[in-house]
């Protein structure tokens, strides 16, 4: 009676601590971004060039040649994280937001990271991207979203204390000819310097937004799976972050 009983606790604990950590890598679904009406695209005009991968040594970096930067590659129902063929490919099938946060105890303010990153299945409202600047619980928070169709958005995340999120996007939804759509690859850098962020893509100035609300705190890659696919797929291949340059673009 006694071993029943130590094995249904144990098979408690064991659903239960499933449970934390799924919740621990998967966040809020996604908004279905088909619902916002896309503004125009903001590109400068004459075209403005970002460069992607400075001079400066990088303060982290990963080509995913192997997993020795110590990445969270732990799965679970519908969603999935591995390092193999020089990516780290993360798919969700939740209708959430994975995420896989740097592996480094750090927290950045100003920087710049470069990433080479493919939405390789889902739709118009998936999307790939970075946190940054965001809390322990990527709560609050900016956030970059590339989408499955060639479009983009600045946001940041505010939680009440009510555990309520809004998503109040700064820039987009918008489209620019620089992103390329679902299935190729995009070169995303964003800088953050003060209370400005930059966004370019594959070498192009995207859009440049003002926002003070958060000043310092932790990076994180994504994937979202939105409401109208049944999964989403990204396949990061370079990270790289930056010293925030001396001169913005």
């Amino acid at each position: 009676m006694l071993v029943l009983v130590t094995g249904s606790l144990l098979a408690l604990a064991l659903v239960g601590s499933a449970l934390i950590l799924f919740l621990s890598l998967s966040h809020q679904p996604a908004t279905n971004h088909s619902q916002v009406a896309a503004s125009p695209s903001p590109s400068p005009s004459p075209d403005v060039l970002v460069q992607a991968r400075p001079a400066a040594a990088p303060l982290f970096s990963d080509n995913f040649a192997d997993n020795s930067k110590g990445w969270d590659t732990t799965g679970g129902p519908g969603f999935s994280k591995t390092i193999a063929n020089h990516a780290l490919t993360m798919t969700d099938r939740n209708h959430r937001i994975l995420v896989a946060p740097l592996p480094i105890r750090q927290t950045f303010s100003d920087f710049q990271i470069t990433v080479d990153m493919t939405l390789e299945s889902g739709d118009g409202n998936d999307s790939m991207g970075i946190y940054m600047r965001g809390d322990d619980q990527l709560a609050n928070d900016y956030r970059v979203d590339i989408f499955g169709d060639a479009t983009y958005a600045i946001s940041k995340e505010v939680t009440g204390l009510d555990g309520n999120t809004q998503v109040r996007i700064l820039s987009g939804i918008a489209s620019h000819r620089a992103i390329k759509p679902l299935g190729q690859q995009n070169e995303v850098t964003v800088i953050i310097k003060g209370n400005q962020i930059v966004l370019g893509v594959n070498g192009h100035l995207i859009a440049s937004v003002t926002d003070s609300s958060y000043s310092n705190g932790m990076i994180a890659l994504f994937v979202s799976n939105g409401t109208s696919s049944p999964a989403a797929t990204a396949a990061i291949t370079s990270v790289a972050v930056y010293p925030a340059p001396s001169q913005l673009p």
